[in-house]
């Protein structure tokens, strides 16, 4: 109920959750013999069975979502607070569309990293916004000057090049960097308005983020 399975009931989330309270039935009890009973319900109406519960505001919803299933079906944390974000990002889907070499922004959700013990040190970040994903690559060198970014950080911003080879498009990172926000209330360019600042929906996401289980 809480990520949306029951939303076709015509009730919201928290209205959901409200009556499905109402519907437990009492728990048993012991009597003094040990032997379970429970209070036998009277055919009335529930005082608070008609209370109403405004729904879930859309940074609301990526929360529950992310904290239940590990991602959401509803939108990606990003479209929330874009205008917040530095000016000259690169959205992931346009990355094509430049040519090889050029410096280039991006900025996203980390979903994978992995460092496999083949590839001399180099560690692969999968960075996700909200128009796809991108491969980021960290050689050594720029490893060791933002580890704890490359690390820790569940959102990036990858400052680099980028590279492509034989269809695949990557970003050469030169420097990665925790995500910081613009203090600024930032609307939604496809949902609800975010309500609140977006750093402080952001640190909220941080805790929820899915961690990245491919790391080696």
């Amino acid at each position: 109920m809480w990520v949306g399975g029951c939303d076709g009931f015509g009730l919201t989330r928290r209205e959901l959750l409200w009556q499905v309270g109402l519907w437990l039935p009492p728990q048993a009890s012991r009597s003094g013999d040990g032997r379970g009973r429970r209070q036998l319900e009277l055919a009335l109406n529930h005082p608070h069975e008609q209370l109403a519960f405004g729904g879930l505001a859309a940074h609301e919803r990526l929360l529950a979502e992310y904290a239940t299933l590990g991602f959401s079906a509803s939108g990606h944390p990003l479209s929330l607070v874009r205008n917040a974000l530095p000016p000259d990002l690169t959205l992931n889907r346009d990355l094509g569309n430049l040519k090889a070499g050029v410096k280039c922004q991006v900025a996203g959700l980390v979903v994978a990293r992995q460092r496999p013990e083949t590839a001399k040190g180099i560690v692969f970040m999968l960075v996700e916004d909200e128009t796809g994903m991108t491969n980021v690559i960290v050689r050594p060198d720029v490893y060791d000057r933002y580890r704890a970014a490359v690390r820790g950080e569940p959102f990036v911003l990858v400052s680099g090049k980028l590279a492509k080879d034989d269809g695949t498009v990557n970003v050469l990172a030169e420097r990665v960097e925790g995500l910081q926000m613009r203090g600024v209330k930032a609307p939604s360019t496809n949902l609800d308005n975010l309500h609140q600042p977006p750093m402080q929906f952001l640190r909220a996401m941080r805790r929820v983020a899915p961690g990245s289980k491919d790391w080696g």
